[in-house]
């Protein structure tokens, strides 16, 4: 048999895993075990014939062919799928209980269990009786309880008085339920107005929705303001306080031009604190060179 090369190839250099081409004569190797038995209808001049997953290469008896590429299985002229895809007129491939569909996600032809069944399609088993509370308790939330709907005809987890959610995954207070989406480092406290917001929590720092973990200038002191002083606050964390004369959040201070008629000087330890009369005000720490 005279080898030909063909676009790609050239003689002397192997053709395909089941043909190769030493010099002038193709010897195969193993007979093609890919397409059908009708050669004729697969038969190519270049891969242009060929499905765009095939190519034409050269066969043992039936010159040139097309064949899928590795990892695709077909005819190589109307179809080609990768190894995992089925075909959908013939669903032998899948699980007698699925059904070969095309499947968004994955842009093929996949087996999918038929409904009633789970599985990855090449098994497909019935799907089990779902639990309830009943039998499996911890599905309920920590605050919430098992009871029985008979209007459902099955027990559910319902929330506990006092509080709200769906018994499963959620059960807080009313009162936290006032605030949404606070930060797991949040809680739901009330304002002065009467309102509710979310606050982080000790230790926290943010707008109550994010909270960040908060560097204690204990720790690193650069990050007070230079008109604050680093003191001992709520939950044993230190925090950074204007010095008295300023105002702000201790990492930012700018100078109180309010009136300090109504205030209290009050000695801690090695620190004295400036204290308003009213309980809203809240106290400063009183750098030593103000009491000189």
């Amino acid at each position: 048999m005279q080898c030909v090369p063909f676009t790609g190839f050239r003689v002397g250099t192997r053709a395909h895993s089941t043909a190769e081409c030493p010099q002038s004569s193709c010897l195969s190797s193993a007979p093609s075990t890919h397409g059908d038995s009708d050669s004729a209808h697969h038969q190519c001049r270049d891969s242009t014939d060929c499905h765009q997953n095939g190519h034409c290469v050269v066969a043992a008896t039936s010159g040139y062919v097309c064949e899928c590429l590795p990892g695709y299985r077909g005819d190589g002229v109307r179809q080609c799928m990768t190894a995992d895809q089925c075909n959908p007129v013939d669903h032998s491939s899948c699980h007698q209980n699925a059904e070969c569909v095309y499947g968004e996600t994955e842009r093929a032809y996949v087996c999918k269990c038929i409904r009633g069944f789970t599985g990855d399609g090449v098994r497909c088993v019935p799907h089990a009786r779902p639990q309830t509370c009943r039998e499996e308790p911890r599905l309920c939330h920590a605050n919430a309880q098992c009871v029985y709907k008979h209007d459902e005809n099955t027990f559910v987890c319902i929330c506990k008085p006092g509080s709200v959610g769906d018994g499963y995954h959620k059960c807080e207070t009313q009162e936290a339920s006032r605030c949404s989406n606070c930060s797991s480092h949040a809680h739901c406290s009330q304002t002065p107005s009467g309102g509710w917001q979310c606050r982080c929590n000790a230790g926290y720092h943010g707008n109550g929705h994010v909270c960040a973990a908060m560097t204690s200038c204990l720790d690193d002191r650069s990050i007070c303001d230079s008109h604050a002083e680093c003191v001992p606050g709520e939950g044993g964390h230190y925090v950074c306080n204007c010095h008295y004369g300023y105002q702000g959040n201790g990492r930012t201070c700018i100078p109180d031009f309010q009136s300090k008629d109504d205030t209290l000087l009050i000695s801690r330890g090695m620190a004295i604190f400036h204290r308003g009369v009213n309980p809203e005000t809240p106290g400063k720490q009183v750098p030593s060179f103000f009491l000189t």
